[in-house]
């Protein structure tokens, strides 16, 4: 029997959100709901090339292209991931430049991508909204983790506002409606439901949207579809990247 690693093929893992077969025999219930939400709202095509991004967005993917660390990745979940932090805050720093509001990050575990985002908000005069429940026993939190984050954001946590609340909840919705937003990096629950629900709280960002875990989560990725569409946006997704794009409206 052949290993999920052996099984790894880049060329084969990689979706744009479209149902199939083995998704709807599996998921018969979430394949049917989405396939209405489909039918009732639509979603915007999935943009599969860098043409689609701003000019400055696509140098700086450029400049952390993940073409040498893929060569030699065998897991299709950090495909596409290695340099990912670095890269998101540099689009965040990117998006503060170019609009107002602050940085939203929602989903933030151990704090990885928040203390490279806590610098530009200090540098910028912004700050950054850290959502995530941190609840043990619930997705890529195992206890500890929140924890840590607080370490990883010691240095900058005069301008990190922590919410330690879920993002599905309505008060959080309310909450961050009264804050405007310059970006936003999605990294919560990855089912659909929960990433339509996120798109659509980060929905008033000026600048880019980022979701993370596209390239092999259908469910990720047609939420960012549905979102584009919502939002008058586009939804962008290169095949080196783990993460996909809804550019400025």
């Amino acid at each position: 029997m052949h290993s999920e690693v052996s099984q790894f093929d880049p060329r084969l893992t990689r979706t744009d959100g479209h149902l199939d077969f083995r998704y709807c025999l599996r998921q018969p219930r979430r394949a049917a709901q989405q396939a209405w939400d489909w039918i009732c709202h639509g979603a915007a095509p999935l943009a599969m090339e860098e043409t689609a991004l701003p000019a400055p967005v696509r140098d700086i993917l450029r400049h952390f292209a993940e073409d040498e660390e893929n060569a030699r990745c065998t897991d299709k979940h950090t495909y596409g991931g290695h340099r990912q932090s670095v890269r998101v805050a540099t689009l965040a720093e990117w998006s503060v430049r170019e609009f107002p509001g602050d940085i939203v990050e929602v989903g933030s575990c151990s704090g990885v991508t928040t203390r490279l985002l806590a610098p530009i908000a200090q540098k910028t005069g912004r700050r950054v909204i850290a959502i995530d429940p941190w609840i043990p026993g619930t997705q890529n939190c195992d206890g500890g983790e929140y924890e840590t984050f607080l370490k990883n954001i010691e240095p900058w946590k005069d301008v990190v506002d922590v919410w330690r609340v879920s993002s599905l909840e309505a008060a959080t919705a309310e909450r961050l409606r009264a804050r405007p937003l310059a970006f936003a990096f999605v990294d919560g629950l990855h089912t659909y439901d929960a990433c339509t629900s996120d798109f659509a709280l980060v929905g008033h960002t000026r600048g880019l949207i980022v979701g993370d875990d596209l390239r092999y989560n259908r469910e990720v990725c047609l939420a960012l579809r549905m979102a584009a569409r919502r939002l008058g946006r586009r939804a962008v997704h290169l095949a080196q990247f783990r993460e996909g794009y809804l550019t400025p409206p």
